[in-house]
């Protein structure tokens, strides 16, 4: 008790007013981001999520409970580059991602939007994963993500994406289709950080 009460006293943070305490932890807490587990022996562990407010669960008792309701609401899901498709349906399939019809932007690396365009202009053949079709009947991402206006394109290479500007038409065009939004607005983003390491806390695995 206080500590708590100490904390409200002397920390700068807890001294700004609710409001705009309650915009940082907005801020903090604005994306979930679906990533490949690691052991610290650098063995994989498979997908799972981690949302980009959960450090702010551990800090104190009165920023755990300021912060829940927006570590819980991201607007945003960031899909790691090392993240493939199939690991991306299991996470889907086993429930991981809250709120996911309040996302209103998804961000993905380069080769999983060229397996969007694929499995779009080649339905039913599907690129490197057939198993695993974006427009397959099992998955309807119009349904789980209904909110979805922009998706973003992230890559670290040093030619950055090459792309014309028929071939990013193209890829709208997909996106656009596969969350069923005319009006989806497409992004690129240069320099990526891979997320898709060994986390020890605010980690929820998807279990084969």
């Amino acid at each position: 008790m206080y500590r708590t009460f100490s904390n409200q006293i002397e920390s700068p943070l807890l001294r700004l007013p609710a409001e705009l305490r309650n915009q940082i932890w907005a801020l903090a807490s604005d994306a979930v981001h679906v990533v490949i587990l690691r052991h610290d022996l650098g063995h994989d562990l498979g997908p799972g999520v981690y949302y980009s407010g959960s450090a702010l669960r551990l800090l104190c008792k009165q920023t755990s409970e300021e912060a829940l309701a927006y570590v819980n609401t991201p607007g945003k899901v960031h899909i790691a580059s090392d993240v493939h498709t199939c690991d991306f349906f299991s996470v889907i399939q086993h429930s991981l991602l809250s709120n996911a019809s309040a996302y209103h932007t998804i961000e993905m690396g380069i080769t999983m939007a060229w397996a969007i365009l694929d499995d779009v202009q080649y339905p039913g053949i599907g690129g490197s994963y057939q198993k695993y079709d974006w427009v397959a009947e099992e998955i309807d991402f119009s349904a789980v993500f209904p909110g979805i206006r922009c998706a973003l394109i992230t890559s670290n290479r040093p030619g950055g994406f090459g792309m014309s500007e028929a071939r990013k038409k193209l890829v709208r065009d997909a996106m656009a289709s596969v969350f069923d939004n005319e009006a989806l607005v497409l992004g690129f983003n240069h320099g990526e950080q891979v997320y898709s390491q060994c986390l020890r806390w605010g980690v929820i695995q998807a279990k084969s």
